[in-house]
C-alpha cells in the first residue's frame, strides 16, 4: 500500500486540495468589490460558519490506515514517517487527529480540510490560540482509476470527483469522531441573503455583533485581541461556496467615502472659481 501510494504522490497532492472559494461579491483589481455577486439557488440552504483566520490544512485517509498530512498546497508527512517539518505547526497539531481518524477508515480516500491556528501559523491566527476546527470532508471517487493522472490532468478534473460529504452529515461524522468543527452561524435560504455590497456589509456586521460565537473583535475560539477575518456561505452539498471578508468590505466603503469626498471637494472648489 505504502510503496503504491508513494509512486503517485504528485497525483495524490493535487486530487485533493482544498477548491479555492471566490469571494461573495467580485473582488476588483484595487480590492474593492463589485456589483455582480455569486448566485446561490433561491430555495436552496446556505450553510452559514466563521471563516477561521488560520491556514488550510488536510488529512488523507486511504483504506487499510495510512494516512497523509498537508497544507493547502503540499503534502508534508505520512504515518511512519520518523522526520516532520515545522510548516506552521500543521503536522504537531494534526498527527493526533490523524491517528484516530485512522482508526474509522472506510473503502475509498477521505479527505479532512480544516483550519489551523495559533502560534506560527498567520500573524492574526494567533488570536485565536493553538489549535483547529474541521471545515470539510470529501471523498474521492474511484480514486484508483485517477492515479495515472497527470498532476496536472488531476487538478482540471478534481472538481467532478471530490464527492462532499453533506453538510448535516459532516455535523454528524464530526460529532461521533470527536472532531471540533468550524462555528456555525446560521442557515438561511439563498433568497434571504443580501444582495447588494453595502447590504452584505451592514449583514455581516450584525452576524459579527450579534452572536457569541464570532464576536466583531475575536474569534469564536480564542481571545478578544483580534478581528475575525469574516464568514463563508456553503451549500449543504458543497456544490457552491463564497466567503465574505470583512476587510472587503471596509475597504470598498473607504475607497467609496475617499471618492465622494474628493468629488465634493473638486465641487466646492469650482463653485468658488465661478
Amino acid at each position: 500500500m505504502y510503496d503504491a501510494i508513494r509512486q503517485f504522490l504528485p497525483t495524490i497532492n493535487s486530487l485533493t486540495k482544498f477548491p479555492s472559494i471566490p469571494t461573495y461579491h467580485d473582488l476588483q483589481k484595487d480590492g474593492t468589490l463589485g456589483p455582480d455577486h455569486v448566485q446561490f439557488p433561491l430555495e436552496q440552504q446556505v450553510h452559514v460558519t466563521e471563516k477561521i483566520n488560520g491556514v488550510n490544512a488536510r488529512i488523507i485517509q486511504f483504506p487499510g490506515g495510512p494516512w497523509i498530512i498537508g497544507s493547502r498546497e503540499d503534502l508534508l508527512t505520512a504515518r511512519g514517517d520518523l522526520i516532520r517539518p515545522v510548516a506552521h505547526s500543521i503536522p504537531e497539531q494534526l498527527i493526533p487527529v490523524a491517528q484516530r481518524i485512522a482508526m474509522h477508515f472506510g473503502s475509498t480516500i477521505r479527505v479532512y480540510y480544516f483550519e489551523v491556528h495559533g502560534r506560527d501559523t498567520v500573524k492574526a491566527g494567533a488570536h485565536y490560540g493553538a489549535g483547529w476546527r474541521l471545515i470539510d470532508v470529501c471523498h474521492i471517487n474511484d480514486a484508483h482509476s485517477r492515479m495515472t493522472w497527470s498532476p496536472q490532468e488531476a487538478a482540471e478534473q478534481r472538481h467532478a470527483i471530490q464527492e462532499w460529504m453533506p453538510w448535516d452529515d459532516v455535523i454528524l461524522h464530526a460529532g461521533a469522531m470527536q472532531l471540533p468543527l468550524v462555528p456555525a452561524l446560521a442557515t438561511m435560504l439563498g433568497r434571504d441573503l443580501p444582495q447588494s455590497v453595502t447590504l452584505t456589509h451592514i449583514w455581516l456586521n450584525q452576524i459579527a455583533a450579534n452572536t457569541t460565537l464570532m464576536p466583531h473583535l475575536g474569534g469564536a475560539i480564542g481571545s478578544p485581541a483580534g478581528p475575525a477575518e469574516g464568514v463563508v456561505l456553503r451549500l449543504a452539498d458543497g456544490s457552491l461556496r463564497a466567503k465574505v471578508r470583512h476587510n472587503n468590505y471596509q475597504r470598498t466603503k473607504q475607497v467609496a467615502e475617499a471618492r465622494a469626498a474628493a468629488e465634493a471637494k473638486t465641487k466646492t472648489h469650482m463653485e468658488a472659481v465661478q
